[in-house]
């Protein structure tokens, strides 16, 4: 009888600590998914557009910016061309070398 609860304890025990674990692997996703939004939010509150609707925009797309969020967009195409993968590294080169070259036209310093 004695051998029954044992058992019993044991697998309530196990089944306590697979629930806290997909609880802690669910809160852990949800604070990754919150912290890629903080870093995608421009000064305005509204969302970089996704990366290949970024590299298709024209020059035109990027005029409508204010100073604040062109400066962020400049700022997360930088850090996306460094962790970007070698084939992709020019793409996002020449979207920054754009972005800068708008900016200087409006003399945004």
């Amino acid at each position: 009888m004695g051998h029954i609860i044992l058992i019993a304890v044991i697998v309530v025990l196990m089944v306590i600590a697979i629930f806290r674990v997909k609880k802690e692997q669910r809160m852990e996703a949800e604070k990754r998914e919150a912290e890629e939004i903080a870093k995608r939010t421009m000064p305005d509150g509204n969302l970089v557009p996704d990366d290949d609707e970024l590299l298709g925009m024209t020059d035109e797309d990027f005029d409508v910016y204010s100073r604040q969020n062109l400066l962020f967009i400049i700022n997360y195409v930088a850090y996306k061309e460094i962790d970007a993968a070698d084939d992709d590294k020019f793409y996002w080169r020449q979207l920054f070398e754009r972005l800068t070259r708008i900016k200087n036209l409006k003399q945004w310093w």
